[in-house]
């Protein structure tokens, strides 16, 4: 998966993909479908791959656009 750089999975999808020991180097974003999953679980389900979450950031909110004011 070197060019992937987006990755929305279920908790068993992350659990397989740990598992697995794949990697994904250039990831940018990641998030969990699961509705009730916490910040820490996102966390440690990424950290399983390898991936660096001392920088990691938690959004959340509406987007809109106000080019128009």
């Amino acid at each position: 998966m070197p060019d992937l750089r987006y990755l929305a999975l279920n908790a068993a999808q992350w659990m397989t993909l740990a598992d697995q020991g794949t990697s994904a180097p250039h990831l940018a974003a990641a998030r969990s479908v699961v509705a009730d999953a916490t910040l820490d679980m996102a966390l440690a389900w990424t950290a399983r791959l390898g991936l660096d979450t001392s920088s990691a950031l938690r959004v959340g909110g509406t987007l809109t656009d106000n080019s128009a004011t």
